[in-house]
């Protein structure tokens, strides 16, 4: 500049944050009034509460979430816990979960925090971030197994839980799918069009963890005066690959099943690639049950009859049943939710055809 000046650089900066002061001033009311009047306090009345409220909405106030955590004494956040593997085995049915968790504590102005185990020196992490640090009120822990390390250590250190589904004498809230229910109607389906030498792919979460698809696919074979044929079952039901070479053995055999009754999609998948490989028709010589529902069977033909999950709902269900337990420890002690699937038919189910064959 010619005066010899320096030339001043402006400094770009965001949109001014409406504070405490700000509303304090517009309402003409103390800053502590105004605090008091956010926070709903019963000596703060009606009218100066909604002129609060008005004036907040109006200047675009927005409380810190920090500031509120702090003098409430909560972090206002949870964590989902997923087991090693999970996200892998379950991709979409994990995605829509984890949205429907999300969205609930969100409406409650809570945020979740998504962790996943691998091996000891990751759980001490969480730990660490869960324990020590105190950044979440209180955890959600899918596919429960005995003995499970997650749920260790949240109850040693007395840190309120929920499951994604259930173990036999962990006394805690807990939601799950009507797997009972599903299965009972397959079979029944299945019957009901003349099969009766059904195969199951199950899913078995450990080694020691008993399969509940398959105590269940048990029960319904026995009320339904039907025999378990052996070797007609197996829990490789997360692993399509494996699914398919199950599938291939017992279809090559002398007596096949007639009928594949599938705890995944991604089993399902493996009977169809097994079936086309032998040049056996789904539907008209052998029949596939699915669980799931996923996209991905769309490009399955003959149309795969499958069971439809609403795993948002599931995932709201879960926030609920979390919340709950959070602010009120004196709750009973197991509640559970059971989440009715819904089977979605097509033409993969149809008479029996390859009993007969030599």
């Amino acid at each position: 500049m010619s005066d010899g000046s320096k030339k001043k650089h402006s400094r770009k900066v965001g949109p001014r944050v409406t504070t405490l002061a700000d509303l304090s001033e517009h309402t003409g009311l103390s800053k502590s009034t105004v605090s008091r009047a956010l926070s709903g306090y019963s000596d703060i009345s009606t009218e100066t509460k909604q002129r609060v409220q008005d004036a907040a909405k109006k200047l675009g106030y927005y409380p810190s979430a920090i500031a509120r955590s702090i003098k409430k004494g909560t972090s206002q956040s949870a964590a989902i816990i997923l087991p090693q593997g999970y996200e892998e085995a379950n991709a979409l049915a994990t995605l829509e979960l984890i949205e429907g968790i999300s969205n609930e504590l969100l409406s409650r102005d809570w945020t979740l925090t998504v962790c996943s185990t691998n091996g000891l020196e990751r759980l001490s992490e969480i730990q660490r971030l869960i324990i020590q640090e105190k950044r979440v009120d209180g955890c959600i822990i899918p596919a429960p197994t005995t003995n499970d390390s997650r749920i260790e250590m949240l109850t040693e250190f007395g840190v309120p839980f929920v499951t994604y589904g259930h173990v036999d004498g962990l006394s805690s809230h807990y939601c799950d799918v009507d797997i009972d229910g599903c299965i009972a109607n397959s079979v029944s389906i299945l019957k009901g069009s003349g099969h009766t030498r059904i195969a199951f792919v199950g899913l078995k979460k450990s080694n020691i963890e008993p399969d509940h698809w398959l105590q269940s696919f048990h029960r319904s074979m026995s009320q339904s005066d039907l025999a378990m044929v052996p070797g007609f079952q197996s829990a490789c039901g997360s692993n399509m690959q494996e699914t398919k070479q199950f599938a291939r053995v017992l279809l090559s055999s002398k007596n096949p099943p007639t009928a594949f009754l599938c705890a995944s999609d991604a089993a399902a998948f493996g009977v169809y690639a097994a079936c086309r490989e032998l040049e056996i028709l789904v539907g008209d010589q052998v029949s596939v049950v699915g669980f799931g529902n996923h996209r991905m069977i769309d490009c399955l033909s003959p149309g795969l009859t499958s069971y439809s999950v609403n795993y948002r709902r599931s995932g709201a269900q879960l926030a609920n049943l979390l919340m709950e337990h959070i602010q009120n420890t004196e709750a009973p002690k197991k509640r559970k939710h059971l989440e009715k699937a819904v089977l979605v038919r097509r033409d993969s189910i149809g008479f029996p055809a390859l009993g007969s064959r030599g």
